[in-house]
């Protein structure tokens, strides 16, 4: 598409493309769909659980995790986010202390 006017015939529809056709990102900067199925990791190297999927509410990413008891809210960013390493999906995170807990659901 050269415009946005023929962009605009797409409005509100699906659109899909082979994984090698999408660009890759700068180093630190990654497509949501690449998070999901990462397993993520505390400071410790304890397992948390494993994105389900990434939720955008007010304009701020979050990490929806299966724990297997609960699903935990983690917000996607670079504060708690410390790793993350897409060869091997994994994501360590530095949660605040209460984070864990507080944001079960």
């Amino acid at each position: 598409m050269d415009s946005i006017s023929e962009a605009e015939r797409f409005r509100g529809q699906e659109i899909k493309l082979p994984e090698e056709d999408i660009p890759d990102r700068e180093e630190d900067e990654y497509y949501l769909y690449q998070l999901t199925g990462c397993r993520v990791f505390d400071s410790k190297g304890e397992e948390i659980g494993v994105v389900r999927e990434v939720q955008i509410i007010a304009g701020n990413e979050l990490l929806v995790l299966e724990t297997g008891y609960a699903d935990i809210l983690i917000p996607f960013a670079a504060e708690i986010c410390r790793e993350i390493d897409l060869k091997q999906r994994k994501i360590m995170i530095d949660p605040p202390e209460g984070l864990l807990d507080l944001n079960e659901i």
